[in-house]
């Protein structure tokens, strides 16, 4: 896959496109972190991805999603709770180190400060293997990791520019 930041199309999902979406997360998940998650940790993700539950929180507004799409083909999913937590952020292997990532990240932020101006900070519960990403992208490390299910997590924040 050769895709190129400006040929990548980022736009808002809606429930129509939730299926494919999750779809999409699941079997990124399933490539690269699943075979180190322990089975809590792997059902704890199933729920909080299951399609049911993730249509009803994005028809109440707590769920907002991005997808980035190279040549029609679904290449990257990003979540926000609400305007200011993010929940997923998943790329193709095959796509990754090319801005995807940075991409969808930077649309979720500017349209949760487009929706509250006010918006002070963003935050994200990372596993340690992707917390150099986070950082590039401006987060900060605030308290101490965290663990669940078996997972170490490190509480991060961005502030964005008011």
């Amino acid at each position: 896959m050769q895709s190129n930041t400006e040929t990548v199309d980022i736009r808002a999902l809606g429930t129509e496109d939730l299926e494919q979406a999750l779809g999409f997360v699941w079997e990124v998940y399933a490539r690269t972190e699943a075979h180190q998650r322990t089975d809590e940790a792997i059902s704890d993700f199933a729920a909080r991805t299951d399609l049911e539950y993730c249509a009803v929180r994005m028809g109440e507004g707590q769920l907002r999603m991005w997808g980035a799409f190279w040549q029609d083909k679904l290449i990257g999913v990003c979540a926000f709770q609400g305007l200011s937590q993010v929940y997923l952020l998943y790329v193709d292997p095959r796509a990754q180190g090319k801005g995807v990532a940075t991409r969808l990240l930077k649309r979720a932020v500017f349209d949760s400060k487009r929706h509250d101006d006010a918006l002070c900070r963003i935050t994200v519960e990372t596993p340690a293997e992707a917390a150099g990403f986070f950082e590039r992208q401006g987060f900060q490390a605030v308290g101490r990791p965290v663990e669940d299910c078996g997972v170490r997590y490190s509480v991060m924040e961005l502030r964005p520019a008011q």
